[in-house]
Protein backbone atom coordinates (compact mmCIF):
# COMPACT_ATOMS: atom_id res chain seq x y z
CA UNK A 1 0.00 0.00 0.00
CA UNK A 2 2.93 2.29 0.64
CA UNK A 3 4.48 1.91 -2.40
CA UNK A 4 1.40 2.58 -4.44
CA UNK A 5 0.72 5.72 -2.32
CA UNK A 6 4.35 6.79 -3.26
CA UNK A 7 3.50 6.16 -6.55
CA UNK A 8 0.21 8.22 -6.34
CA UNK A 9 2.52 11.06 -4.38
CA UNK A 10 5.08 10.80 -7.01
CA UNK A 11 2.83 11.32 -10.23
CA UNK A 12 1.49 14.50 -8.24
CA UNK A 13 4.57 16.01 -7.70
CA UNK A 14 5.68 15.62 -11.42
CA UNK A 15 2.81 16.86 -12.42
CA UNK A 16 3.02 19.96 -9.66
CA UNK A 17 6.41 20.44 -11.10
CA UNK A 18 5.50 20.78 -14.95
CA UNK A 19 2.20 23.01 -13.66
CA UNK A 20 -0.38 20.80 -15.16
CA UNK A 21 -1.08 19.65 -11.77
CA UNK A 22 -3.75 22.03 -11.38
CA UNK A 23 -5.66 20.07 -13.92
CA UNK A 24 -5.03 16.55 -13.12
CA UNK A 25 -4.49 17.07 -9.27
CA UNK A 26 -8.88 16.19 -8.81
CA UNK A 27 -8.79 12.89 -10.65
CA UNK A 28 -5.59 11.37 -10.09
CA UNK A 29 -7.20 11.89 -6.18
CA UNK A 30 -10.13 10.18 -6.55
CA UNK A 31 -8.45 7.33 -8.38
CA UNK A 32 -6.40 7.22 -5.29
CA UNK A 33 -9.63 7.06 -2.78
CA UNK A 34 -10.88 4.85 -4.24
CA UNK A 35 -8.09 2.62 -4.14
CA UNK A 36 -7.52 2.72 -0.90
CA UNK A 37 -11.31 2.47 0.15
CA UNK A 38 -11.67 -0.71 -2.44
CA UNK A 39 -8.34 -1.70 -0.74
CA UNK A 40 -9.09 -1.45 2.77
CA UNK A 41 -12.19 -3.12 2.20
CA UNK A 42 -10.63 -5.76 0.98
CA UNK A 43 -7.67 -6.74 3.41
CA UNK A 44 -10.33 -5.86 6.79
CA UNK A 45 -13.97 -6.60 5.09
CA UNK A 46 -17.26 -4.36 5.58
CA UNK A 47 -17.39 -5.30 9.21
CA UNK A 48 -13.58 -3.65 9.59
CA UNK A 49 -14.73 -1.46 7.35
CA UNK A 50 -17.59 -0.60 9.27
CA UNK A 51 -15.95 -0.37 12.75
CA UNK A 52 -13.17 1.93 11.89
CA UNK A 53 -14.70 3.72 9.39
CA UNK A 54 -14.98 7.43 10.59
CA UNK A 55 -11.19 7.40 11.29
CA UNK A 56 -10.17 6.01 8.24
CA UNK A 57 -12.68 7.97 5.90
CA UNK A 58 -11.05 11.32 8.34
CA UNK A 59 -7.21 10.12 7.19
CA UNK A 60 -8.52 9.53 3.52
CA UNK A 61 -9.96 12.86 3.67
CA UNK A 62 -7.30 14.88 4.84
CA UNK A 63 -4.87 13.35 2.61
CA UNK A 64 -7.28 14.01 -0.55
CA UNK A 65 -7.98 17.89 0.46
CA UNK A 66 -4.50 17.84 1.25
CA UNK A 67 -3.39 16.54 -2.36
CA UNK A 68 -6.57 18.64 -4.41
CA UNK A 69 -4.05 22.17 -3.41
CA UNK A 70 -1.78 22.92 -6.16
CA UNK A 71 1.42 22.89 -4.85
CA UNK A 72 0.44 21.66 -1.32
CA UNK A 73 0.49 18.35 -2.56
CA UNK A 74 4.27 18.49 -3.16
CA UNK A 75 3.61 17.06 0.60
CA UNK A 76 3.19 13.49 0.27
CA UNK A 77 -0.43 13.64 1.74
CA UNK A 78 -1.11 9.93 0.55
CA UNK A 79 1.81 8.03 1.85
CA UNK A 80 0.93 9.94 5.37
CA UNK A 81 -2.22 8.78 5.46
CA UNK A 82 -1.46 5.57 4.66
CA UNK A 83 1.46 4.76 6.75
CA UNK A 84 -0.83 6.66 9.63
CA UNK A 85 -3.73 4.33 9.16
CA UNK A 86 -1.44 1.13 8.64
CA UNK A 87 0.48 2.17 12.17
CA UNK A 88 -2.85 2.54 13.68
CA UNK A 89 -4.64 -0.51 12.66
CA UNK A 90 -1.11 -2.05 14.00
CA UNK A 91 -1.31 -0.64 17.26
CA UNK A 92 -5.19 -1.23 17.47
CA UNK A 93 -4.08 -5.14 16.91
CA UNK A 94 -1.24 -5.00 19.75
CA UNK A 95 -3.83 -3.64 22.07
CA UNK A 96 -6.54 -5.82 21.37
CA UNK A 97 -3.77 -8.90 21.66
CA UNK A 98 -2.71 -7.84 24.91
CA UNK A 99 -6.85 -6.97 26.27
CA UNK A 100 -7.15 -10.67 25.00
CA UNK A 101 -4.74 -12.07 27.31
CA UNK A 102 -5.88 -10.68 30.69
Amino acid sequence: MIAVALCFDAAQFLLSLTGAGAIFTIPIDVLAWLTFFVWFILVSGWSGMIERQFKRQATLAVAALIEAIPFLNIIPGWTLAIETTLLSQKAEKIVRGNNEDH
